[in-house]
């Protein structure tokens, strides 16, 4: 359903690297001049989440490999979004336990957006070799609430993010997990239900591993009009040209987010 890429870009080949990471896996992709793509690593992560620490804290190792700029972008699930004039204090945590009951080894953090704040929970241990390495950090969902009006769904493994705009402000942002195509196709459902909107006359936007082949976008493609995002005149190497564009698009949209 979702290819595993697994391309190392030549040495010195890139001038940036970003890193997204959450509980679903790991990626990396590496820039060279004018957000060229060179290179992308993709790790997937199917383990109880003490293993999946683990492989995180392995394949953070590549971090330290690499001796030019880089940026990391967060990916866990839980994170909300609220206006910033609702965040009193140091209320962020219990407003986040709310939603998802955090732990001990839970550190949370909050960054700010124009006006909102993200408040965001992330493994102590995991935010602790980040903070070693020196490496700028920022939630994913905080660089991505300007897309355009409509419905935006990213594909993970077995993980999606939905993203709805509507006359140019954000209505909502939040991470799910599923199981089949089915439990994906409901969900993206329900979000129309919640918001009144017309399954039939929506056109949603998807990017991330989801191959057009796929039992899922199979199933997607039932319910709603499905578009790509990609973005015009984006470049990749040679190695990458079998994957489709939209594999690439959310990567690149955060790259903009730090440049």
């Amino acid at each position: 359903m979702k290819p595993t890429i697994n391309i190392i870009p030549p040495p010195n080949s890139a001038t940036h690297l970003l890193a997204e990471i959450g509980w679903n896996g790991a990626t990396f992709i590496w820039l060279g001049p004018n957000h060229h793509i060179e290179g992308i690593s993709n790790f997937v992560f199917q383990e109880n989440e003490t293993d999946k620490l683990n492989q995180l804290a392995e394949v953070l190792q590549l971090l330290d490999s690499y001796n030019n700029r880089k940026n990391v972008f967060y990916n866990f699930a839980e994170f909300v979004l609220i206006p910033a004039s609702f965040l009193k204090d140091d209320s962020g945590r219990a407003i986040l336990d709310l939603q998802y009951p955090l732990g001990a080894d839970d550190v949370v953090l909050i960054d700010a957006i124009n006006a909102f704040k993200n408040i965001y929970a992330i493994p102590k241990v995991l935010h602790n070799m980040i903070l070693q390495k020196s490496i700028p950090f920022i939630h994913s969902a905080s660089c991505q609430l300007n897309e355009p009006d409509g419905l935006y769904a990213i594909f993970y493994q077995n993980t999606l993010k939905l993203i709805l705009n509507q006359y140019g402000k954000l209505q909502f942002i939040q991470q799910f997990s599923f199981q089949d195509a089915q439990e994906a196709a409901y969900l993206i459902l329900n979000i129309c239900r919640q918001h009144e909107l017309d399954a039939e006359e929506e056109t949603l936007r998807i990017a991330g591993m989801i191959d057009e082949a796929s039992p899922l976008y199979k199933e997607i493609a039932k319910y709603f009009n499905v578009r790509f995002a990609v973005f015009e005149n984006m470049s990749k190497a040679e190695s990458l040209a079998a994957y489709p564009d939209h594999f690439f698009y959310h990567l690149m949209a955060l790259s903009s987010c730090v440049s």
